[in-house]
């Protein structure tokens, strides 16, 4: 019976359990961000897998399987077919770049997760992983991760030409209304790595480094405008088309979460702090228990000079983080409110982007790479 059990029912709740949303190196790699990560699996969703003796065979199974995916290992089909579908869709619009003139049919791009990428761009690809090159391949190992645990330095992109070095493990193109857009602004922006983008229309922007540099990338790509992350006018037009985008997706459907975080993201950015504090006034009615709901109305209210606004604002964050057991959360609340709630912090009034959380993004792949 065990047997049986151990053969039929747990790969059919895997398979009827698994999540309709491409998520990384799910379970294991979504544990921290995904809810439904961590309950993937857990015998108190099934009877059967809930019967004494049977539970503990169960328990044994998803801990186990959280561990391999966290290492990339025994990846469902279904996550394989999901990360396919992006894929696909990446070659097919780099080769549509390169079909309109606005990228060299000899372009040498690099990204770490290759896959069908070269197949539908016809683009000439460096794996970044080594999986398909020697020199990579026999680098020393820097992470225990299948399959992803080498990883190709720009220098060696330099050396071998590369023109555009993804800065996202996968995707060079990101839609403007992409939470990895938003992630790489923040890491560009705050960081001060020379990252650039390139503005690619419809498609959004081709997020990269350029291992030859700007103006050796200018003269091989004249087909396009590259834009440097230090460049205001670049950010500006950035917010504009995304805070659009955001604005449509929210008229449809109030519910949005993504659409509402990041959209709070755009407008804290570009320090409208009026319109953020109504949007996530908004959002803390909508999603009480949302902690970054809370968080950044304290924010704006700081920001806005309404100190009694931001404490009570700050103080529920602070309840909601204490209650969930974030302590992550504790941390930066206590630090970023330090001083409206006169414990002696220096004020925090750089506007913008001063200790503003990012929307959680799909993480585990980054975290692969990283």
């Amino acid at each position: 019976m065990l047997l049986g059990l151990g053969l039929t029912l747990i790969p059919w709740e895997s398979h009827r359990q698994f999540v309709r949303i491409y998520r990384p190196g799910f379970p294991g790699g979504e544990l921290k961000d995904e809810p439904t990560a961590r309950t993937f699996l857990s015998p108190d969703r099934d009877p059967l897998l809930r019967l004494p003796g049977v539970r503990q065979l169960a328990l044994a199974h998803r801990d186990l399987t959280r561990w391999m995916t966290l290492h990339f290992v025994a990846i469902r089909q279904e996550e394989h077919k999901m990360f396919l579908a992006t894929a696909i869709k990446e070659g097919m619009n780099l080769r549509q770049l390169r079909e309109r003139g606005m990228l060299p049919a000899d372009t040498y791009i690099a990204v770490d997760c290759v896959g069908a990428i070269p197949y539908y761009s016809e683009l000439r690809t460096l794996d970044r992983l080594g999986l398909t090159d020697a020199h990579v391949a026999h680098s020393p190992m820097l992470r225990e991760i299948m399959a992803h645990g080498k990883s190709a330095t720009l220098e060696y992109g330099r050396e071998r030409g590369v023109d555009l070095w993804s800065i996202d493990p996968v995707h060079l193109i990101l839609p403007t209304n992409s939470t990895r857009m938003l992630v790489a602004i923040k890491d560009g922006f705050m960081t001060k790595r020379p990252y650039y983008a390139v503005d690619v229309g419809e498609m959004g922007y081709l997020i990269c480094l350029l291992p030859r540099g700007i103006e050796a990338t200018r003269a091989r790509l004249p087909g396009v405008s590259i834009f440097s992350f230090g460049d205001s006018s670049f950010i500006q037009n950035f917010i504009a088309r995304g805070r659009n985008s955001y604005q449509e997706s929210l008229a449809v459907d109030p519910w949005n979460l993504r659409a509402a975080r990041n959209l709070g993201y755009l407008m804290l950015l570009a320090e409208d702090y009026p319109s953020a504090r109504h949007l996530y006034e908004v959002m803390t009615q909508y999603f009480p228990t949302l902690i970054e709901g809370h968080e950044n109305l304290a924010l704006c209210d700081d920001m806005l000079g309404d100190e009694r606004a931001a404490t009570a604002a700050a103080q529920q964050a602070m309840a909601l983080a204490q209650k969930a057991g974030d302590a992550a959360a504790i941390e930066r609340i206590n630090a970023r409110f330090a001083s409206i709630r006169g414990t002696g912090g220096a004020p925090d009034r750089k506007g913008g982007m001063a200790g503003l959380t990012v929307p959680a993004a799909e993480t585990g792949a980054a975290r692969a790479a990283r």
